[in-house]
């Protein structure tokens, strides 16, 4: 029984595949990814429905990808290959959330930032002590890596970082306000947002 409404193959078919896939046939490696990747896809969406298609393509295909540089990774003693690249996939697909998740924790949000000028708006009335303590300490290591990286601007990139923090995104008003090219805009932006994702200029 499929637990999607693409089935996959049943297991007498999958170790058919499995075993002229090690045997090295011509046509093995196609017929494997015909057979498993849509079911894959649909199980993944299953799965994890609020998850981006994107990263769970990029998951079902590493899945049979690996699967097929390495078949001897996996025993069908062990259950069908099915299965197996089910497991793998979702492996695959928490993996890159976690690495997600780890990048977007060394990023400084651009909100937090514009919060940490404004003392008034650092915490609302009904945060928890522990909410309020974690959100305090975020925008003083916001404010710190801010301060460093003020020191270092030079007086065109403070100009620039300014409209910045003050929510400006249109590229022609950084022009006219600092009377540069719209492109060198877009470069010192560039490496302004670069030395906040490192937390700051110390890592240049």
């Amino acid at each position: 029984m499929s637990d999607s409404p693409a089935a996959f193959p049943p297991p007498e078919e999958g170790l058919s595949l499995h075993l002229r896939h090690c045997a090295s046939e011509a046509d093995a490696t196609a017929d494997i990814c015909q057979a498993y990747l849509s079911p894959l896809l649909v199980s993944l969406a299953v799965k994890f429905p609020n998850i981006d298609v994107h990263a769970r393509e990029s998951a079902a295909h590493d899945a049979i990808v690996h699967y097929l540089k390495k078949p001897s990774a996996y025993d069908p003693g062990r259950g069908d290959l099915a299965k197996y690249l089910r497991m793998a996939a979702r492996a695959d697909l928490l993996n890159h959330l976690r690495a997600e998740q780890r990048h977007q924790r060394g990023r400084i949000a651009w909100s937090v930032v514009e919060l940490g000028e404004d003392a008034g708006n650092l915490c609302g009335g009904e945060e928890e002590p522990l909410a309020r303590l974690q959100r305090d300490e975020e925008v003083q290591r916001c404010r710190a890596c801010l301060h460093r990286l003020r020191q270092r601007c030079t007086p065109e990139e403070l100009g620039v970082l300014d409209l910045m923090l003050a929510g400006e995104r249109a590229t022609r008003v950084f022009a006219e306000v600092l009377g540069i090219a719209e492109r060198e805009v877009k470069r010192v932006k560039d490496r302004l947002k670069k030395r906040l994702e490192r937390g700051g200029p110390d890592n240049d």
